[in-house]
């Protein structure tokens, strides 16, 4: 482990009980005043790759807390850092999109928020809820309205990327039950799809007022690689993305229309 590595590891374990805090990106500026070093040669460092910077969370279930969340520091802007925690995934798209000139808010899509988007395509008039959309983003001028809503996932423990993918895809899309069932190797039955809803609804709404909507939906993932994933009760390097696997089969059925074989067992 080189000197640096080794700072920026200690760096981020006296964070363990800081995690809300990378839910935005930190500048490389402010990071390297913390651990004493240059920002070049932090940024080349983590854009290199061949060493990767970890720390293992706790997580709690059902009461118990278990060291089972091993995020890895990124590197996600020109000139900021954060985690493949899907908070801090979802910090870094939104400044991006913040520095394109969007109005940004997250977890929204109760029947409040759409009610106040149809009046008037205004995030800033709404207040964030719970487990609702995890990003939204929206940009006006005069008649023409731009709005992205995003479904987003991060990291978890690696037996669990297909479900992870899929029951964020049937967040996004009215999957039918078969192939979601296939991808999440239980079985469940369709996707609420309600990222797609709410961009019906929206749409209907402002073409009949008069606007002239674009509305995306999108699934946001982390596919950084290589990567440390939490398996089998231990810590384990993988070559590739945490949603490589599933990625690479999607993939494949947008592009020959065919679908793998059957992912998961029925449980």
């Amino acid at each position: 482990m080189s000197k640096l590595s080794a700072k920026l590891m200690e760096w981020l374990a006296a964070h363990d009980d800081q995690l809300v805090r990378f839910r935005t990106p930190i500048p490389v500026e402010k990071l390297a005043t913390e651990v004493n070093e240059a920002p070049t040669e932090i940024s080349k460092f983590l854009a290199d790759n061949s060493e990767l910077v970890f720390h293992l969370w706790g997580h709690t279930y059902k009461g118990r807390t278990t060291r089972s969340k091993p995020y890895c520091l990124r590197l996600n802007g020109v000139d900021t850092v954060g985690l493949d925690w899907e908070d801090s995934v979802v910090g870094a798209a939104e400044a991006m999109f913040r520095r394109q000139g969007y109005q940004t808010a997250r977890e929204l899509g109760n029947e409040a928020h759409l009610a106040s988007l149809i009046v008037k395509p205004d995030l800033t008039r709404l207040t964030s809820g719970v487990n609702q959309r995890d990003l939204w983003a929206l940009r006006q001028r005069d008649e023409h309205i731009e709005l992205i809503i995003i479904e987003a996932k991060g990291k978890e423990a690696y037996e669990f990327d297909h479900y992870c993918f899929a029951e964020a895809l049937a967040q996004v899309f009215p999957v039918p039950a078969e192939p979601l069932s296939l991808l999440l190797g239980t079985k469940r039955g369709s996707g609420h799809g309600l990222c797609w809803q709410y961009a019906k609804r929206l749409y209907t709404a402002w073409l009949e007022a008069g606007f002239k909507p674009t509305i995306t939906v999108a699934l946001l993932l982390p596919e950084w690689t290589p990567d440390i994933v939490w398996s089998g009760g231990k810590i384990r390097h993988i070559p590739d993305a945490f949603y490589s696997r599933p990625l690479a089969e999607f993939r494949q059925f947008l592009t020959t229309g065919e679908t793998a074989s059957q992912i998961g067992k029925y449980q």
